[in-house]
């Protein structure tokens, strides 16, 4: 084990010394000792890290697990639990499903058989050039980067980079680069998204279909044109509020309309219905002769 230092930071140090003196610290190999040494230099002043790491150190069934579930323990211990997103660990850590939908081959990650033929039955509804917007769909507890644990999310370039460069948070940043995960481009899900009563009777989620009309309107610039009167009667009543229309923002209600549309609830409103129908014209290829 490395020689200890003082780091310069009472807290720092303090929290240094709660994880050496933990019971059962001692016990561990010097391969797990550095491990959680290094983890405690990634967060040196998170009492919340430090006192997980010294839980570790002190459990018995930990100290009695073989070589890769520990480090998998103390991995997931230096990232503090308000920064996890159980999606990205999935990502990053499980093999994917690959499933046919139309003919689009798309990666699924985390889900279980049930969830699975959700997501492929609510998927047969789209074109094929939507589907190509979705590079892959990721189930896991949380999402959003760890910020939400109902519904789903679309994460895109901008938020990535948003994340990555601290600007969605220093401290998520900070744990994905000391994960050395993957960040791409996904669609994510919750499983308590998929397990709605009226999703598991019908295999049909308006939440997958919302965020991809997320990825669709990414993809082809369709609500950047619109007004809030373009979308009729849809109201937004998500947690991503306008403070200039309490409908919602029109990048919302226009994936709420893309919904609609594919579950056949639009009909009704018919301002609504032209805009989201002429809006998924502009995402069809050419025919021939055009």
């Amino acid at each position: 084990m490395r020689t200890l230092e003082a780091s310069g930071s009472a807290a720092a140090d303090r929290n240094l010394s709660s994880i050496v003196t933990a019971r059962g610290f001692s016990e561990l190999t010097p391969e797990r000792q550095r491990e959680m040494l290094d983890c405690h230099a990634r967060h040196p002043e998170d009492r919340r890290v430090a006192r997980g790491l010294a839980h570790l150190a002190g459990s018995r069934a930990f100290r009695e697990s073989d070589a890769a579930a520990q480090s998998a323990a103390i991995s997931e211990a230096a990232i503090p639990p308000r920064l996890r997103s159980d999606a990205l660990r999935v990502l990053n850590t499980t093999e994917p499903e690959r499933i046919d939908v139309n003919g689009v081959p798309i990666d699924v990650y985390g889900a279980n058989a049930d969830e699975l033929e959700t997501i492929r039955t609510t998927l047969g509804r789209l074109p094929p050039e939507h589907l190509r917007t979705i590079p892959r769909v990721v189930v896991g507890d949380t999402i959003g980067h760890g910020n939400n644990d109902s519904g789903g999310a679309w994460v895109n370039e901008a938020a990535i980079e948003r994340y990555e460069s601290g600007r969605g948070g220093a401290r998520n940043a900070e744990a994905y680069r000391a994960e050395g995960w993957e960040n791409p481009p996904r669609l994510e899900l919750t499983h308590e998204s998929l397990s709605r009563p009226s999703v598991r009777e019908s295999h049909i989620s308006p939440t997958v279909l919302h965020e991809t009309g997320h990825a669709v309107d990414q993809r082809y610039d369709l609500s950047g044109s619109m007004t809030p009167e373009s979308l009729g009667g849809i109201d937004y009543n998500g947690r991503h509020a306008d403070p200039n229309d309490p409908r919602g923002p029109v990048s919302e209600r226009f994936a709420d309309g893309y919904m609609r549309y594919y579950l056949g609830t639009l009909g009704s409103d018919r301002v609504a219905y032209d805009t989201v129908d002429g809006a998924i014209a502009r995402t069809r290829p050419p025919t021939s002769g055009e």
